[in-house]
């Protein structure tokens, strides 16, 4: 459903869009009995899930300055919220079969549907273990909270931005304009990257960490950090535990700077084959002005390269 508006004058005009899409019988892999003949299988990919998706897009143009001096933006408002509504799986599948298991959605009825999955914190104790649950009981049996927690019990946060657009101011005077693209991502998380200490003795420097200095080492530490202490040898899910704990999920948001855009239009041409010559200059990728997390990492580069840095170009356009 959607509106078109404009103002007297078209100073302001804009639209305004919400849409609601369910998913029904989408593909998904479900619980099969082996005994039932597929060579011993005990999964099968079928039409085992129900997804519901709702969002709001919103675009404003306006003219803020309009004399010899000109000054028009536009912003672009996007809010999306998808959920798992059903899935068909095995309701005895606990954390196991959903941390760090690949899922590209999670199959949790009223959960968002691309979440980062993990396990519910509870600080470091006195001698700097971490610290998880055990139904509503505090505990540090990792075996027991990696391999057994239900997947009820687990934390789940949007890994895809919730609320997303961006704002495009262009100013001009005369033959010169400058264009500047600002963008926004709102409401997500990633997995902060932190220490792993069985990974540490196995690989060095690979599996290294800036977090091993801000580790537990002394009582009262626990007040301050949420790093483990070093321990040896290392225990394996101790270290799965806090890796994939929800002290480690940090909030996404950020803001960028995507570009400018600064040209000037020559019209010195006494030929009607050109109508317009336009000489410009464009800087990308300018970095972030905002992000939410505390540490220096691009939340939408975590493990992948991110982009070159700040690139310019110059070039000519001709319309003819």
């Amino acid at each position: 459903m959607g509106l078109d508006f404009q103002s007297v004058g078209q100073r302001l005009t804009g639209s305004v869009e919400w849409y609601s899409k369910e998913g029904r019988d989408l593909y998904g892999t479900a619980p099969f009995d082996p005994t039932d003949g597929l060579n011993g299988r005990s999964d099968l990919t079928k039409n085992a899930a129900d997804m519901v998706g709702k969002g709001l897009d919103i675009v404003v143009n306006s003219k803020n300055i309009d004399r010899q001096f000109k000054w028009q933006s536009t912003l672009l408002f996007n809010y999306n919220l998808s959920k798992t509504k059903k899935y068909y799986v095995d309701s005895t599948l606990t954390s196991s079969s959903f941390i760090n298991n690949g899922f590209l959605i999670s199959p949790l009825a009223g959960k968002p549907l691309y979440s980062i999955v993990g396990f519910r914190w509870a600080g470091l104790d006195d001698n700097g273990n971490p610290q998880g649950y055990s139904g509503k009981t505090i505990s540090t049996d990792y075996y027991s909270i990696v391999q057994q927690t239900p997947k009820e019990d687990l934390t789940y946060k949007s890994s895809m931005p919730v609320i997303f657009g961006s704002l495009i101011n262009t100013f001009s005077w005369k033959r010169f304009s400058l264009t500047a693209n600002i963008t926004y991502r709102l409401g997500y998380y990633f997995l902060k990257p932190s220490i792993n200490y069985t990974g540490l003795y196995s690989n060095g420097a690979v599996i290294g960490s800036s977090d091993f200095s801000n580790r537990w080492q002394k009582p009262g530490d626990e007040k301050t950090t949420n790093v483990p202490s070093l321990i040896y040898p290392a225990n394996n899910n101790r270290d799965i535990f806090y890796t994939y704990s929800a002290t480690n999920i940090t909030r996404a948001d950020n803001i960028r700077l995507r570009y400018l855009n600064f040209s000037y239009d020559i019209r010195a041409f006494k030929t009607k084959a050109i109508s317009q010559v336009q000489v410009y200059l464009n800087a990308s990728n300018l970095g972030i002005l905002w992000k939410a997390n505390k540490y220096a990492i691009d939340p939408d580069y975590i493990s992948s390269t991110p982009p070159p840095g700040k690139t310019y170009a110059i070039g000519i356009r001709a319309n003819f």
